[in-house]
């Protein structure tokens, strides 16, 4: 997940920065391992972040969560 989820982050960062917003990533070790598109999974996050930050308080923290229950792998944005 690290290899889609990092891009992503650094994409929003800007944006996040403008607003004085930090982002806090929780994932398991090692991080788990998906099987698909890279890209649009990068994408899917990135809306959710955009998203969380326009509509989040200037200065709010904003959290990308990773789950993994041995089947499926959830990404969250609170």
């Amino acid at each position: 997940v690290l290899d889609w989820i990092a891009p992503a982050l650094a994409l929003v960062q800007p944006l996040l920065d403008r607003r004085d917003q930090r982002v806090e990533l929780h994932c398991p070790e090692p991080a788990p391992i998906v099987m698909g598109d890279a890209t649009r999974l990068g994408q899917a996050l990135v809306n959710l972040l955009v998203n969380a930050g326009k509509y989040s308080v200037w200065g709010d923290l904003l959290r990308v969560t990773v789950a993994d229950d041995g089947e499926v792998v959830r990404v969250a944005v609170t």
